[in-house]
């Protein structure tokens, strides 16, 4: 664990001076990414890359500040610039800590959500083995950060050292979909993630995650869906396939275990909406094990997602035989929109060098594996499966100043 624990303490630790009575902290980081799809089948988005050259999707640039107001009260922010963002600057975090206890912190202003063991340091490439962490399990999750506060708690049962994080806030933002660009709102957001480590060696981890999501319709070709359906008696449909303070729910279980030579990693996370809704059911899982020897560090991933759709949303339109238009093209753009259920798996032949001081050189294999079943109501191109794989070669190197 020595690059993610240099990592957490680079975080809050660096460059330092005195100003007007306050100590002011500075550090940086740097990621210098490159790679292309080599081997593919019609198959040219991956990690944001395709067939042609490109050193945009894993290239950042970030500079984080801490301020020491006082004994008790602390501010920190991340400025951050990412290739795959046209390299527009951002504020990625900014919030006040307030030091309760030497053991209890409560925090307030603009946080990571505590979806994963590197939420907290998902930007800074050299705070893990791989070029960018495992796509399957770490992409979907399209809301790094959220609006509220958490509290942190530090403790200790018997040889194991303990962190708790309590947290609450809402998020109002817009993504990117399938569909198209929505406006996000995240109420009653609320989570709790508690990790234990044990000697500096194995730490495990598990967190939960709730949440009420709101989203505008993503174009009008889909609003002009949704008020058909409302319109030929459909409205239970319809309303499945507006997100409307859905309850959404999310778990995830990690481990670390790093000593001198070997490394190994592992998160499983559950994305579970407990509504009828379009949006998908998903787990997914990574495995990576490393060996290292000397400053090289070799290591092999396994990443695998999973997604099911809800077809009993539609179960009015399952039947409908193709003579009775309209109805029949609702039930083909509805099955349509839900989509099929997909399986993908990823494999990652890595190597990360150490070759200077807080710098790494790594280099990737990635062969990816997206598998999608027939849609079983959809007669069209769109319920055919597909098997598509591809090769992605990568490399980068990783920096903190």
């Amino acid at each position: 664990m020595k690059q993610y624990y240099l990592a957490k303490t680079f975080i809050l630790s660096a460059i330092s001076f005195t100003a007007m009575a306050t100590e002011v902290e500075f550090n940086g980081f740097l990621s210098a990414g490159a790679g292309q799809i080599i081997d593919h089948d019609d198959f040219n988005d991956y990690a944001g890359y395709d067939q042609h050259f490109n050193t945009s999707p894993d290239t950042t640039l970030g500079f984080q500040v801490r301020a020491e107001i006082n004994e008790k009260i602390s501010a920190a922010s991340q400025l951050l610039a990412e290739g795959k963002d046209s390299f527009d600057v951002e504020a990625e975090w900014a919030y006040l800590s307030y030091q309760a206890t030497p053991y209890w912190t409560i925090r307030a202003g603009q946080l990571k959500t505590a979806y994963f063991m590197f939420s907290d340091i998902l930007d800074v490439g050299y705070a893990y083995p791989w070029i960018r962490p495992p796509s399957q399990t770490y992409n979907p999750i399209r809301l790094p950060t959220f609006q509220g506060l958490d509290t942190v708690y530090n403790h200790a049962i018997g040889h194991w050292d303990g962190l708790l994080q309590v947290y609450y806030g809402r998020l109002k933002d817009s993504i990117m979909s399938s569909q198209g660009t929505v406006d996000t709102d995240i109420d009653t957001m609320a989570g709790i993630a508690w990790s234990m480590t044990y000697n500096y060696k194995l730490t495990l981890r598990a967190v939960y995650h709730t949440s009420h999501v709101t989203t505008t319709l993503p174009n009008d070709e889909t609003a002009a869906f949704v008020a058909a359906l409302r319109a030929n008696n459909y409205g239970a449909i319809a309303d499945a396939l507006v997100l409307e303070r859905d309850h959404i729910q999310y778990f995830g279980l990690g481990a670390h275990y790093e000593d001198q030579n070997w490394v190994f990693i592992s998160e499983y996370t559950l994305f579970d909406v407990k509504e009828q809704s379009y949006l998908s059911d998903e787990n997914s899982f990574y495995a990576t094990l490393g060996y290292r020897h000397g400053n090289i560090l070799y290591h092999f991933t396994y990443d695998y997602r999973k997604g099911t759709p809800d077809y009993t949303i539609a179960n009015a339109l399952k039947n409908i035989p193709s003579t009775q238009s309209p109805e029949y093209d609702l039930s083909v753009n509805t099955f349509t929109y839900l989509g099929s259920e997909f399986h993908n798996s990823d494999y990652t032949l890595g190597l990360r060098y150490d070759f200077a001081k807080n710098t790494a050189l790594k280099v990737e294999l990635t062969q990816f594996n997206h598998t999608r079943k027939a849609n079983p109501y959809l007669a069209t191109n769109a319920g055919e499966p597909q098997d598509l794989s591809g090769l992605l070669i990568s490399t980068a190197i990783d920096l903190v100043f």
